[in-house]
């Protein structure tokens, strides 16, 4: 039933089809009485701007407009009629897509493919012609000539909708259109647009990644193997960088790539490996402590977590450390060392070792006092945990049954031999908290056995203080 409008004298109504004939009319919701008779091919519910409604109706194979006593107020003239909501909607003629009024008041000229609202504003249109997409105002002014064999609004990697489309052009080259500014950032010859911050693009051509501005400026050439953004707000801060396999920073902060492992730990810190420990540096590359650990956290309120030989303790920002004591929290730093113990214990058909993987996969006690700390209640954990929805010994036992039965159904696609984790994309997490380097990782991972190729989807992994863990299900696939 659509929404009751009685009080502007306009009785709730539905739109119904005579079983016996097939044509459409419209009935009163409460009286069961015909408020337009079946006698159009069909109908659609439109509302004009003083609240009244009125309907598209299709008659002899054309489309017009119609108010509740039947009256003509588009003429049927029209092959279709797409009305949004607007003043001005667009409708099809002669094979051609435009825009007219109730009056029959042209504005984008019937010159068009296709013809569709951008957004719910109203303001711009998504035109295409000869296959080609391209950008007019409401007016009807041209923005973007039909030029672009494709658009996709883009996401930034704190998963944040942006302002910016992302075009590919008959060359499969592709640039930015800013809706805000309707202006192109820069000439189309990127093979990809990695991801944008406030005023920086992360472009890729030939395999290699770089940076410009926002109007096309080379801030970093297209020469690394991965680049990303440590902050997407802040434009001061550096950007992590990749080459071979090796990791430094770029930007504001110089650090040549030398590391096996680097990242951010809050407040102009990170944490780097060289071989197998952990130290920190501070943004000029200067080790903040002598001092090497298995696992360290991230800084809150200035202290942050360091964790060697089975305890834990508390350093400062100038390397002092706290007294170490035992502690009860285990986790993955990096998935690919969580993906490469899940295709070993899924291959070993062991219960045992399967419980242990999903004990250091799913949130423990420290998890929980760690969110609570930056106040980061991600999926509502915090409040179902106090609120004794679940408990977090029930995620956990929930995981090994999932994967248990996932094991048996890679059985049964004869998947019998030792599994073989693929590997990722790098652009594979998103930054859920800047602040406190939280991310989320949400693509699918490929496994491998033989010629049999398993594709498995987390759904939510995210790094709680450095430690991957799953808030969610995997999914059955």
């Amino acid at each position: 039933m659509i929404e009751d409008r009685t009080q502007y004298d306009y009785p709730a109504c539905a739109i119904q089809k005579d079983p016996q004939t097939g044509k459409s009319g419209v009935i009163i919701n409460r009286s069961g009485e015909m408020m337009i008779p079946y006698a159009y091919d069909a109908l659609k519910q439109c509302y004009l701007e003083n609240e009244a409604y009125c309907f598209a109706a299709k008659k002899n194979g054309f489309w017009g407009c119609i108010d509740v006593h039947q009256k003509t107020l588009l003429p049927f003239a029209y092959d279709s009629i797409n009305y949004d909501g607007r003043k001005f909607f667009p409708a099809a003629k002669k094979g051609k897509w435009g825009t007219v009024n109730m009056n029959g008041t042209v504005k984008i000229p019937f010159i068009y493919d296709d013809v569709s609202s951008l957004g719910f504003e109203g303001k711009i249109y998504l035109v295409k012609k000869d296959s080609l997409y391209g950008f007019v105002t409401a007016d009807g002014q041209v923005l973007l000539v039909p030029a672009y064999t494709s658009l996709d609004l883009l996401s930034n990697s704190a998963n944040k909708s942006t302002p910016w489309y992302v075009l590919t052009d008959i060359k499969s080259k592709k640039t930015l259109w800013n809706k805000a500014t309707q202006l192109l950032a820069f000439p189309a010859k990127y093979d990809s647009i990695a991801d944008v911050s406030a005023h920086r693009v992360i472009v890729v051509s030939a395999g290699k990644y770089g940076v410009v501005t926002t109007n096309g400026n080379v801030v970093l050439p297209c020469k690394y193997d991965y680049l990303k953004f440590l902050s997407v707000i802040d434009d001061t801060q550096p950007l992590l960088i990749k080459a071979g396999d090796k990791y430094g920073l770029a930007g504001s902060t110089t650090l040549a790539a030398q590391f096996n492992d680097l990242q951010s730990i809050s407040g102009g810190f990170y944490k780097v490996r060289s071989v197998g420990k952990y130290k920190i540096i501070d943004r000029t590359g200067k080790a903040v402590t002598k001092e090497e650990f298995d696992h360290i956290g991230v800084f809150v309120n200035g202290m942050v977590p360091v964790f060697k030989d089975d305890k834990m303790a508390y350093m400062d920002v100038k390397g002092q450390v706290g007294k170490y004591q035992p502690y009860a929290c285990s986790g993955y730093t990096e998935l690919d060392s969580l993906f490469r113990d899940m295709a070993r214990v899924m291959s070993t058909k062991d219960d045992s070792l399967l419980m242990q993987f999903c004990r250091r996969v799913t949130p423990e006690p420290y998890t929980l006092a760690f969110m609570k700390s930056i106040n980061l209640d991600h999926r509502d954990f915090i409040h179902d945990i106090e609120h004794k929805a679940y408990t977090m010994e029930s995620i956990t036992e929930s995981w090994f049954l999932r994967l248990q039965d996932m094991r048996k159904q890679w059985d049964k696609k004869g998947v019998i031999g030792e599994l073989r984790y693929i590997g990722l994309s790098p652009d594979f997490t998103y930054l859920r908290d800047e602040k406190y380097a939280v991310e989320t990782f949400t693509k699918t991972v490929i496994f491998q056995e033989g010629d049999i190729k398993i594709v498995f989807k987390p759904s939510d992994l995210t790094r709680v203080d450095g430690r991957w863990k799953a808030f969610k299900l995997p999914s059955r696939m």
